[in-house]
């Protein structure tokens, strides 16, 4: 069996690739909640015929097929990798052999971690954890172990990823193994400085992995001070951060650690960047680029020529940014990395948007929210949550260039698409708990928008904050008449949260959600100190979210107005806005609140 290192990236974020786990060892883990789902137990009819080979003939196929499995992982072809992985594991598991079961199971979880199918990932360890806990093989559960909370902490799922690291940690130190219990110290503190940003935390653990591979004289030092050096460009400390990513070069160049020396360059092309020098940052990346494709690291090209894309892009050297942008995204596609193309082809959008070309930018966006959408869709409530925050820009970005074409209504649906997935799918779930049968909701089309405010007989006003800098809203009345416009919130003195929750506060109001609001504010005490102060919060809140829409508003204060905010806007009391009369909103109209549209139907 081989031990290898990896570097995988996820859809959030460029770092993935540079963090997560190497030389981990093989093993497994029973997570509470995740749907299990059997690897087939016979994979072709050829393996399963072969009743006349010995015990050992079969065992020896099936590490033949191991070894085919491996040699297309280290290529990058994860679906053959896969295919010979699985014809392997029903040869073993028709042998009894729970120990090679456990680490093919982990290593087909691998495959589909590379391509980011997160769901079959844990899927895959979920059984190898099972294979090993039934033969008592301690060292293979803790390896597992590592390799769940690896993907759990790749989907935002960060207190159960700790969880799992430190009961893998507490297995190396009973079993004295210095070597993993180096590696997992390292694992913890990457998840300390990269999802939980506890820069201190991050530095205690990765130098006590230091001081054991030290100690045991491990070719992993190389690896940690690069993470140090990572906690430092995260805590924006730049100085040591290139300080420790060029002793980790020259540790990687003393040994000939190729794969090392061009993740090293990548992070010190990252720096500069930052620091805006993008020549020598440019440079940086070229040459990491040129060590990839010496040593044949698909993953390694790929990620490099985005690097290079977002470099040109900073430049505001468009032409050669979409060109490295296109040329990363053949790579992955012939890889089956369905994340990294999400990341490519927003920021080929983004591109497109910059340069007027808005219907290419469309296009690209449209592939990225279809293949993040299929990638999350087996997901938990709370990872569709973490995932769709670490996307919400995509949707962001659509909506701009939707509206840049006068698509306002399309734009519309992309904003219900965004907020109205994972919450619908969770109060079908929680309706529909005991079905067996997957529930497939669509996104609400324009007609079926429209249909909604006349069943309800409301009107419905959705809002979208798009890059903290413009509001846009909807307006579908009970007619199934859509008006849209436009506000530019730039003008505000402070960003838009802090503004909003100034004046939520300055009512005592608390909580959010979906909800009917029932008080008077007339009858509200407001300090006379700072009344003045509250009602020209509250009047300012009714300037930007009320008048450029109140034509479009009933005039019948029994006629009931949903309306549907965005991001901050969950917090403003809309009740107690104010209009330039002094009189509340509460006054003039029936008001409710709801996270989506499509949640009314």
């Amino acid at each position: 069996m081989i031990n290898y290192r990896f570097n995988s990236f996820t859809i959030t974020t460029a770092f993935l690739s540079l963090i997560f786990p190497t030389n981990l060892a093989l093993s497994e883990t029973v997570i509470a909640g995740v749907e299990k789902r059997s690897i087939p137990q016979t994979f072709s009819s050829n393996i399963i015929t072969a009743q006349a080979l010995t015990k050992k003939q079969l065992r020896d196929k099936a590490l033949r097929l191991y070894k085919l499995g491996s040699q297309e992982l280290k290529k990058t072809n994860y679906q053959q990798s896969i295919d010979n992985y699985r014809e392997a594991l029903a040869i073993f598991r028709n042998i009894g052999d729970k120990r090679n079961e456990g680490m093919i199971l982990n290593d087909i979880g691998e495959a589909y971690f590379r391509t980011e199918e997160f769901v079959k990932v844990i899927n895959s360890h979920q059984q190898a954890l099972i294979a090993f806990q039934q033969i008592d093989n301690k060292l293979g559960v803790a390896g597992t172990l590592r390799h769940i909370a690896r993907t759990y902490s790749a989907i935002g799922e960060n207190s159960k990823a700790l969880e799992l690291y430190l009961q893998a940690l507490a297995i190396y130190k009973h079993t004295g193994n210095l070597r993993e219990e180096g590696y997992t110290l390292k694992d913890i503190g990457r998840i300390y400085y990269f999802n939980k940003q506890d820069y201190s935390k991050a530095i205690n653990y990765l130098q006590q992995a230091l001081t054991i591979f030290d100690k045991i004289n491990e070719n992993e030092i190389g690896w940690v001070i690069k993470d140090i050096g990572n906690v430092y460009s995260e805590d924006k400390k730049y100085s040591k951060a290139l300080i420790s990513y060029n002793k980790a070069l020259n540790i990687f160049k003393s040994i000939h650690d190729f794969k090392g020396e061009a993740w090293t360059l990548n992070d010190i092309g990252l720096v500069l960047s930052k620091q805006k020098k993008y020549l020598e940052a440019l440079y940086s990346h070229i040459k990491a680029l040129n060590i990839f494709q010496k040593i044949e690291d698909e993953t390694g090209k790929g990620v490099t020529l985005r690097f290079i894309g977002d470099t040109y892009l900073n430049q505001q050297n468009y032409l050669e940014a979409l060109n490295s942008h296109y040329q990363a995204l053949a790579v992955f596609k012939q890889t089956n990395n369905l994340g990294q193309q999400v990341l490519i082809f927003n920021n080929i959008a983004e591109i497109y948007n910059i340069i007027n070309q808005y219907h290419r930018a469309e296009k690209s966006l449209y592939d990225a929210i279809n293949i993040w959408e299929y990638l999350q869709a087996d997901l938990s409530d709370s990872q569709k949550v973490f995932m769709f925050e670490k996307n919400t820009s995509t949707y962001s970005l659509m909506q701009k260039v939707l509206v840049s074409q006068n698509k306002t209504n399309i734009a519309l649906e992309i904003s219900e698409r965004a907020r109205a997935r994972a919450l619908v799918e969770l109060l079908a779930s929680k309706v529909f708990k005991n079905s067996k049968n997957q529930i497939n909701i669509k996104p609400p089309s324009e007609k079926e928008l429209k249909l909604i405010a006349v069943q309800q007989n409301a009107t419905l006003v959705e809002y979208s904050v798009i890059d903290d800098s413009l509001l846009y809203i909807w307006i579908v009345k009970p007619t199934g008449e859509i008006a849209f416009e436009k506000v530019d919130i730039k003008t505000l003195n402070k960003p838009l949260k802090n503004f909003v929750a100034n004046s939520r506060n300055s009512i005592g109001a608390r909580g959010r959600g979906m909800f009917k609001i029932a008080l008077n504010p007339l009858t509200r005490r407001l300090n006379s100190r700072s009344q003045t102060n509250q009602k020209q919060n509250l009047h300012k809140l009714h300037q930007l979210l009320i008048e450029p829409i109140a034509r479009h508003l009933p005039k019948n204060s029994n006629e009931r107005v949903i309306f549907i905010p965005h991001d901050s806007l969950f917090l403003v009391p809309f009740p107690a806005l104010i209009d330039k009369n002094g009189d509340y909103l509460i006054e003039k109209h029936t008001i409710l609140t709801a996270p989506a549209i499509q949640v009314q139907d």
